[in-house]
Order: structure tokens, then sequence, then C-alpha cells
């Protein structure tokens, strides 16, 4: 089982944590004992004003990606072009394509998650959406 990847506070600083696979398991894991932190040096917080080429630019920065609450009108599609990338919404974090692309392109990667973001079609049909 893998859960949803989350964020915690802690000593004054923010972390993205990456919960390792578990198998026979029952309720959830106290203190975070099984979860990788990623320190948020390595993320970037989106927002929906930001478009594709701006996030797809800082992907190749950073590793991880927060998107703020909001609807995101994306010209391109939002391009994973790393093993072990997180993408993760919140709130309810949209991804609108607007020219017929893809919402997410993940390449031929792995350790990739997408979680808590919706993906909605466009004006122009969309072969995929993720």
């Amino acid at each position: 089982m893998l859960e949803k990847p989350y964020i915690i506070y802690e000593n004054g600083r923010y972390y993205l944590m990456r919960p390792k696979a578990e198998w026979n398991k029952r309720s959830y894991t106290p203190n975070w004992n099984n979860s990788d932190r990623i320190d948020f040096s390595n993320v970037y917080v989106a927002n929906s004003s930001d478009s594709a080429a701006t996030i797809n630019a800082k992907l190749q920065q950073v590793d991880n990606l927060v998107l703020q609450p909001g609807i995101y009108f994306l010209e391109d599609s939002i391009k994973v072009t790393k093993n072990n990338t997180i993408i993760l919404g919140m709130g309810l974090a949209t991804l609108h394509p607007t020219n017929g692309t893809p919402a997410i392109e993940v390449g031929n990667y792995t350790g990739v998650r997408v979680a808590g973001v919706l993906l909605e079609a466009g004006e122009k049909t969309s072969q995929t959406l993720l």
C-alpha cells in the first residue's frame, strides 16, 4: 500500500513527506516513521496564475511540485522528467488544459506520484489527461 504524500511542519520547517510502501497494514503509521522527508528547498509551490512553462522550468530545478488550490489553465502539459517526482495538490487544485494537450505528462520514469489533483477536460479535446 502506498499512502498519499503529505506536508508537515516541524522545528520551524516544512517537509513534504513521501510514505514508503507497506504490506499487510492496518490503520495509520504513527509519528511519520515510514516516510522520507523532503525539504521544501526541493519543492516548488505553484499558484494558479503560473503558466505551464513556469511550472516546467521550476521542475527542472527541483524534483517536486505542490499546487495551491485554484484552477490552472494550462497552455501546455506539466512535464515530469525525473524519477520519484511528487505532484501534490492542496485543496481543490484543478488542472485544465486549454490546447488539447494532457494536463500532466510522465515520461519513462519510476516512482512518480500524483495526488490530490483534479484533471478537468478543456474546450479542445485531449486524447488523455494524464
